[in-house]
């Protein structure tokens, strides 16, 4: 018997991405039978089938075609969408063309549903996402059992380091979204106190928008890894032992893996919509000096 494609739509950044992998995790789970692929960038679509194990399609290769009016469909994409399931368009827009097209296409073959991805009130992203699958029970129970299961334990382990590994990402997408290079600073000396090997992490983000002052100041302290690809970010995080960052995908993707994360959160962050969930997680605020985040960094860790 043929396997059902159950697609999901995803074409925004990181960390709204790694907010999404619930569903897909709940729909491999009530779906068994089914196949689970995002459409999506390779780079994100690598990333969940190295840590969620779902598959991927190139959202490159084609998929745009659903905006264009008529629909202008490759021969691949068209085999996707003649084994439909579930399609899960995470979107803003729930009308939009792509949308309309894609439901034009699939008949009554398969379900369409869009997902908001953002929240307009002080609801958690993964309880705002979820309650838009309250008509499907069995999805929505299973949702909330991944929630539970990720924030009991997260979806990988990291491996233990001898001295000890902290991974800092000082970025963000938002400079405004971003603590202090100086409070990073002070930070990595600290733990370097207590043994630990402490390593900063930048992104093509950084490469663009870090001052090269501020890279001055962190090279001093410790040593600099440029990541990238995503794929580098993984492999700096699962050989990592603890994280500290800003809101941010890394800071969201480090969360959900269940490494000891710390997240710095600013005036620009909402932690009640935009917290990072996994079994080991602390949220500061800008305000907090250096010494508590140490603090918090070797308690979360001894967790």
């Amino acid at each position: 018997m043929m396997r059902r494609n159950v697609l999901l739509f995803h074409n925004a950044a990181l960390g709204d991405f790694v907010m999404t992998w619930p569903i897909a995790l709940a729909l491999g789970r009530v779906l068994a039978q089914s196949r689970i692929v995002y459409v999506t960038s390779v780079s994100k679509g690598r990333l969940a089938e190295r840590f969620i194990k779902t598959e991927f399609a190139d959202i490159e290769t084609g998929w745009h075609g659903l905006y264009q009016d008529p629909p202008q469909l490759s021969d691949k994409v068209r085999q996707y969408l003649n084994g439909l399931q579930i399609g899960i368009v995470f979107s803003q827009e729930p009308q939009s063309r792509f949308i309309c097209h894609l439901r034009d296409l699939t008949g009554n073959q398969g379900m369409i549903i869009p997902v908001s991805p953002h929240p307009v009130s002080g609801v958690h992203v993964w309880e705002h996402q979820r309650r838009q699958l309250q008509d499907l029970a069995v999805l929505y129970d299973a949702v909330g059992q991944i929630h539970h299961l990720i924030e009991s334990q997260g979806i990988s382990r990291s491996r233990k380091n001898s001295p000890c590994r902290l991974l800092i990402h000082p970025g963000s997408g938002s400079v405004k979204k971003n603590w202090s290079v100086d409070s990073f600073s002070r930070v990595a000396s600290h733990m370097q106190r207590y043994g630990w090997d402490v390593r900063f992490i930048l992104g093509e983000v950084e490469r663009d928008k870090l001052p090269v002052s501020n890279l001055r100041i962190i090279q001093r302290v410790a040593p600099v890894v440029w990541c990238g690809d995503l794929d580098q970010l993984a492999d700096q995080l699962q050989d990592s032992d603890a994280y500290l960052g800003n809101d941010s995908g890394p800071t969201h993707l480090a969360a959900l893996t269940g490494l000891a994360t710390v997240a710095m959160f600013g005036p620009n962050s909402d932690p009640t919509v935009w917290a990072p969930r996994g079994p080991r997680v602390k949220i500061l605020r800008f305000d907090s000096p250096p010494e508590s985040v140490v603090e918090s960094l070797l308690n979360v860790s001894a967790t």
